[in-house]
């Protein structure tokens, strides 16, 4: 008769990996979500807000002489 099994011990190592394993599939979905979310807020609030404006592309704003020139007087 094997005393040692039914003995309470350290953990094993097998429910410490498990246990790690486990909490890192968990952070990486809480991060993935939480990831494509901030994109739908980012998207919805621009389109919502009207910051997007029907105006000229910017290569041609500064293109040829139409920069903009500072005096310093």
């Amino acid at each position: 008769m094997n005393n040692f099994e039914s003995q309470p011990g350290p953990e094993k190592p097998a429910n410490k990996k498990n246990w790690l394993r486990r909490l890192g599939i968990l952070g990486f979905l809480f991060f993935l979500l939480k990831g494509i979310a901030w994109l739908f807020v980012f998207y919805y609030g621009v389109k919502f807000s009207g910051c997007r404006s029907e105006s000229k592309p910017a290569a041609y704003i500064f293109s040829g002489s139409s920069i903009p020139s500072i005096d310093i007087a």
